[in-house]
């Protein structure tokens, strides 16, 4: 828990089919206060409320992707970039494989169980669409997730509570 920041900013972001929103954090670092505080894959909550202190809502859950110090001794500061759990799509790559007569929601879950640790995805809905064949050839889970939702006309992100959904496109809140 840190309240000493001069600055966060969280980018919440959704494209035509997916989205990884990020973070942005910078503290000052007067004599090296942060400097061993953060690490790359370390878990990032951030919780914002107009009228309850300390603030319940999280807005941003997320791992440590980059941490730059920059300026001098007693001018240092320390910023910190976070992902949400949406990058950890990105750290895996799918072995060849080929999905024969599967229904897209069901090779979605499959794709997760597989190569994804952390998430859930109790938000998965099924789709009308059933596939007859498809191959996945080391390519990220998030580009392989990304091609089921376009091929369903579906959307995809992590939210706060870690679980993947995958919902119709225009049918449901986005959460952005």
């Amino acid at each position: 828990t840190y309240t000493d920041q001069t600055r966060i900013t969280v980018r919440r972001s959704i494209s035509e089919n997916n989205g990884i929103s990020r973070a942005t954090m910078t503290f000052p670092n007067f004599t090296g206060r942060h400097n061993d505080d953060f690490q790359i894959n370390q878990e990032v909550e951030i919780k914002l409320d107009k009228t309850t202190n300390p603030a319940t809502t999280i807005v941003f859950l997320g791992v440590v992707r980059d941490i730059e110090f920059s300026g001098e001794a007693n001018h240092e500061t320390v910023t910190v970039t976070a992902f949400d759990y949406g990058v950890r799509l990105q750290d895996v790559t799918v072995q060849p494989v080929v999905y024969n007569s599967s229904e897209v929601s069901t090779i979605v879950k499959n794709l997760v169980d597989l190569y994804v640790t952390g998430i859930t995805y109790t938000n998965t809905n099924a789709t009308t669409l059933t596939l007859s064949r498809l191959t996945f050839k080391h390519q990220s889970v998030f580009d392989s997730v990304n091609q089921l939702a376009k091929l369903s006309d579906f959307i995809f992100y992590v939210d706060t509570a870690k679980d993947l959904n995958f919902k119709k496109r225009n049918n449901a809140s986005s959460g952005v």
